[in-house]
Formats: C-alpha cells, structure tokens, sequence
C-alpha cells in the first residue's frame, strides 16, 4: 500500500477507531473494523468535492431526492465541499493530513495527482468495471481504453466525469459560444458604415467571415455608435480577467494557436509551445492592436470578471462575449436581452437582437476553435477503503448512468415531480418560473441538489417538458460552434510527473503576465518597443528556465506514443 509512514498511521488510527465513536453532521454512529454507520444501519460515504452546498443546505425537494438516493443504496454522505477555486488546496490539505475522502473530485490540472498515484492513494477501478457495464460504458469519454489508462496512470484510476453520457469515444464538444449583437451589425449595415481598412463590411454568419471581418466588427460596435444613443459608450468585445488567458482562446485561435498547446519543431526534434511561436507573437500583438483601438474594453485585467463581462454585454455595453453556453444558459442570456427588442435597427424578435456567431475564418484560411474532450473534473475512489464500501461507490456512480438514475436526477420522484398523462407522456408538475417557462428539477429554488448528485459521474443538463422560452434561438446559439470546426491540443493526453509542477505553473504564469502586460495601456510612442521588450524576456525566460519543463513534456509524449505529426502509434 503506501510508504511505511502512512501505513503506521492508517494502522493506528484504525486502533483508535475501535475505541471512539465519531460524529457526523449531527448523526450518532456504530462503529465496524473498516467502516462506519449511522444508528440505521446506512453506509458512511465521506465525500468531498467543490460547490457541494446544495447537498447540505437542503430545499424541501433537494430533501426528497437525497433521501431518495441515500435510502436506495443505503448510504449516507458526509460531505465537506469548497468554492471551485479553494477546492484544490483544501483537497491536498485533507490528503496531506492522512483524512483521504472516500470518493472525491479533483481536475486534470492537479499537481498532486502523481504523487497520489506513487503513494497508491487512488483506486483503480480497472479491477471491478466489468461489473459495471454503464460506468465502463463512458469510462473511455476521453477515447481509447489505452489513451485513457495512459493518461491516468496506467489504469482506471479515476473516472472522467462526463459532459455527455453515451457520447462516442473520443468525441469533442463546446458548451461555450460567441455571442454577438445581430442588432448592431444590422444598425452598421442600415448606416452604410464602412470599415477604415478599406474592406467591405461582411455579415458575421457569412461562411467567408474570416478575422479582418472580425477586427472590422469590432471596430464597428466600438466607434460607429451601433446602439443609436448618439454616445460613444460601447466597446466590441469583452474580455475578462478570469483564469489568465483561458479567455482569449477564440482570438488565439484565428491564428492556429492554442494558449497552452504544443507543437512539434521538426528543426530542433522536440515539441514546443505554440504561444512561444512567431505566429503566438503575431496573434497576441493583433490583440494588442485591437486593444489600443478600444475595441476591446480596457479595463479586461483590472476589474472584468467572467461574469461581468457577461453583464455588460447584457446591459448593452459590449457588443461580442464568449460565454458558457450549456443548454439552459443561452435561454437565461436571452431572457435579460428582451429589453432590446425593438430599439435597434428595427429588431422584432430576440434573434434580430441575439445570435451565436459562427467559427471564424483564420489568417491560414481554416475554420478552428478550441474543442474539449467529454468531461469535466475527475472521480477518484480513495483506494484504502473497504471492498464494500468501493462496490457501494460504484454501484451509485453506475445507477447515475441508468434509466432510473437519469430519470430521478433530471425528472424527480414520481408523483412528487413528475406523473404520466393520457398521452402516456411525462409531464413536470414543477411550478412555472416567474417568466412563465417551466423550471427545471436543478433550479435553485426546486432541487439543485439533484445536478449536484448526478455530477459525481455525468454534468449532462436535460431539459424536462414545455413551457419554454426561445427554444429555437437558444438551439441556434449552442450550435454555432460546429462540432467539425473543433480541436484539441495534440499533446492533451500526456501527464508530466509531479515534480515538474512547480516550474509548470510558473512558466505558465510568466505567459499569462506577458500577455496581459503586452494588451495594456502603454504610451503610443513606447507601445511597439516595449512589447516586443516584453516578448523577448518572456521567450529569454523559457529558454532558461523551462528547458527540464519541456524535456518532461517531450518525454511524456513520448511514453504516450504520440508521433511528430500528432498521431498516436497504436
């Protein structure tokens, strides 16, 4: 099992067990060798994973589905949860202080996960799966069972919480889009404005939309009053400051670059970062470019986070976003943007105001835009509990994926939250949103703690039944992005080893600040010297510091077997 270390402590804790009666969440419980249990005889689950709240701040019908779940697999969980962005660190600090959760989430970018596997904390589900054909069923989301298992280690041993049960292997998908003003280009086109490129104005949704139209655009929304207040107080696209330059990917990707993706230089035999290409340099001095124009809201790195970018495009602030846009999300935009119809240009319905912007064009002619494998997050199994209590584990993740499961974490409880009709037809007996659309089990006033059970094996959102509002202009925006137009880093499925993640993170870190000290404010007559003074030091820096870094990453690919060309030797 573990180093000697922890297994002294496993073993003196488990002495201590025998003599102690713990408590949790308010419960009084037995005690067994190995695993413990509430006074009625229900199976602890220790569980942890991030913005659990709503499996313990409980509505009356988050309640019933809990007690629903617990009391069909006998099981209670005891959970211990953390905003998205502190559930890392208090993840390690469990694990680091010898409380290893049962079951627990954890992301692709930890940088503990290494260890974990060397200290033999994680379980490998590899060992029982045949016993649980609808978990093996989306254990391969990611693609092959020899990608997968290479990927996590070697085996199974954590499950690739998925965005879409049942998809086809290695499938990709985007639940973000690019939401565009239609109204405003349409304003543009009634002026006769006309670009100060020289180039004509193109419709967005012109399949020969490509990325000067897109810089056109810009300008546009920015100078050429697209509202019709006769003020110049809009700005063409809205960036935020979130997650350093995750956000910039769409405009990265005009020009065949991923922020954090790598390519193979066949002049020095070894995979690189695409950001540290002339091309990287060439797409985040555009973004500059457009940035001293105004095009882009000047204060992105200061005070504009995911969500306010959002607002203030649904304020009528800016005229271009990206955004999440799974099912339920493009309907809720939609909703704040009614208040637009009929003031610009002549607008008579949400999608003369609203749409999805298609792929763009890039500077080499192709359409791309950064795709994501099917999932989102990791289930890992602590691998020093008891057979029972690992086969209680999967047998829950297993039932998610189940006609039952699916039903009662989209649906409800029969008669409780949904009943058959004359038809033979399912219909919600959920109350009506205060639009007049029906709610979904997962809203927060009815049962959010339904999509938070489901996400410890599936993110999938369904909708129930109608009443619902703009179906058909929401339907637009989730599938603007075609799914043929989507790509992923060749160099996605490689893990480099633990002790390399120090000096990962501060490489990546160096970009991030390069970037963002390059698409600021600086004195138009120090703007090009001193970005390219940025630029240098940041290339200067990885090539003294990052060389063990990209080593690793060479080797990692390596032992993957992923060739020159990005093609996998199977």
């Amino acid at each position: 099992m573990k180093k000697i270390l922890n297994s002294i402590i496993a073993l003196f804790l488990a002495v201590i067990s025998l003599f102690t009666i713990t408590a949790c969440g308010g419960d009084d419980y037995s005690e067994k060798l190995e695993d413990k249990y509430t006074e009625d005889g229900k199976l602890i689950i220790e569980t942890f994973g991030h913005d659990l709240e709503a499996l313990t701040g409980l509505t009356p019908d988050s309640k019933k589905i809990l007690d629903y779940v617990e009391n069909k697999f006998n099981i209670k969980f005891n959970v211990k949860t953390a905003p998205v962005s502190q559930s890392p660190t208090l993840l390690n600090q469990l694990i680091g202080g010898g409380d290893v959760p049962d079951m627990f989430i954890h992301f692709k970018e930890e940088p503990a996960y290494s260890k974990w596997l060397d200290e033999e904390y994680l379980f490998d589900f590899s060992e029982y799966i045949d016993d649980y054909p609808l978990l093996k069923n989306n254990f391969t989301a990611l693609g092959s069972e020899s990608t997968v298992k290479n990927f996590l280690g070697g085996g199974y041993y954590s499950f690739p919480i998925v965005l879409y049960s049942n998809a086809n292997s290695g499938e990709l998908f985007t639940q973000i889009a690019m939401y565009y003003r239609r109204d405003w280009y349409q304003a543009l086109v009634n002026k006769n404005w006309q670009p100060s490129s020289g180039r004509a104005l193109k419709d967005p949704e012109d399949p020969t939309f490509d990325y000067n139209n897109f810089y056109d655009l810009c300008e546009g929304f920015t100078v050429a009053d697209p509202d019709g207040n006769n003020s110049n107080d809009t700005v063409g696209y809205g960036l935020n400051k979130d997650s350093g330059i995750y956000w910039w990917y769409p405009l990265l990707n005009m020009h065949n670059v991923h922020e954090e993706g790598w390519e193979y230089n066949s002049s020095t035999g070894k995979w690189e970062p695409e950001i540290l290409t002339q091309r990287g340099k060439n797409a985040i001095m555009w973004i500059a470019d457009m940035y001293d124009k105004g095009y882009i809201n000047n204060d992105y790195n200061t005070t504009t986070t995911y969500e306010m970018a959002k607002s203030e495009f649904c304020s009528g602030k800016s005229g271009i976003i990206c955004y999440n846009a799974i099912p339920t999300v493009p309907e809720g935009i939609i909703e704040n943007m009614k208040q637009f119809i009929g003031k610009v240009a002549g607008s008579t319905s949400i999608g003369d105001v609203v749409r999805g912007m298609p792929v763009v064009t890039g500077i080499d002619g192709v359409k791309r835009v950064q795709g994501a494998v099917n999932n989102y997050g990791y289930l890992a199994i602590n691998n020093d509990i008891s057979e029972n209590k690992k086969r209680k584990i999967m047998e829950f993740m297993n039932w998610i994926f189940s006609e039952e499961g699916d039903t009662v974490l989209t649906w409800g409880i029969e008669g409780e939250h949904w009943q058959i009709n004359s038809n033979g037809d399912m219909v919600s007996l959920l109350p009506l949103d205060l639009n007049g659309n029906q709610h979904i089990l997962k809203a927060d006033s009815i049962a959010p703690a339904a999509f938070r059970i489901k996400g410890f094996a599936s993110w999938e959102i369904k909708y129930t039944n109608m009443p619902r509002g703009y179906v058909q202009e929401a339907n637009q925006i989730l599938t603007a992005w075609e799914k043929q137009y989507l790509v992923i880093d060749e160099l996605t499925f490689i893990r480099v080893p633990n002790e390399h993640a120090t000096l990962e993170t501060e490489l990546r870190d160096k970009v991030t600040t390069a970037c963002k000290n390059i698409v600021a404010k600086i004195p138009a007559n120090a703007a090009q010297s001193t970005r390219e003074t940025i630029w240098s030091d940041l290339v200067n820096y990885w090539n003294q510091r990052g060389g063990s870094y990209i080593d690793a990453v060479n080797k990692a690919a390596n032992d993957a077997g992923i060739a020159h060309q990005g093609v996998k030797n199977e």
